[in-house]
């Protein structure tokens, strides 16, 4: 099972039960259910700064997420059997467990950058 809190530093993280990291996301949008950025098309961050977001393709997770980062140990198969245990089903084409989406900056968006904090707004869903 994966757990979400902050790290010592207060950064953001994902952690097993034992307390080792599992992902370090880049971007972590507060307030939303769960696997919705799976069907989110845009997103505008902060209030008029015309910065947004672009959603695309999931993200399939590879076999480095087994790895113990601070030890370089290979997990149980964690959390990639968790992943596709409990992830809504996905099409064909995403062979493996799917967590997260990748994303990039909208055509307006250049040279700016998102600060922790900043509120977002669903622009369109896929």
């Amino acid at each position: 099972m994966l757990h979400d809190r902050r790290d010592p530093k207060g950064e953001r993280r994902f952690f097993y039960n034992d307390g080792s990291a599992a992902v370090r996301p880049n971007i972590v949008l507060d307030g939303l259910p769960p696997n919705l950025e799976d069907v989110i098309a845009e997103i505008a961050v902060g209030s008029s700064s015309g910065k947004s977001l672009l959603f695309g393709d999931l993200c399939v997770r590879c076999p480095v997420t087994q790895v113990l980062q601070d030890t370089g140990k290979k997990r149980d198969g964690e959390p990639l059997t968790w992943l596709s245990k409990n992830r809504p089903s996905r099409p064909p084409e995403n062979k493996g467990a799917t967590f997260a989406v990748n994303g990039v900056f909208g055509p307006h968006s250049f040279n700016h950058v998102i600060h922790p904090g900043e509120d977002f707004t669903i622009l369109r869903e896929k």
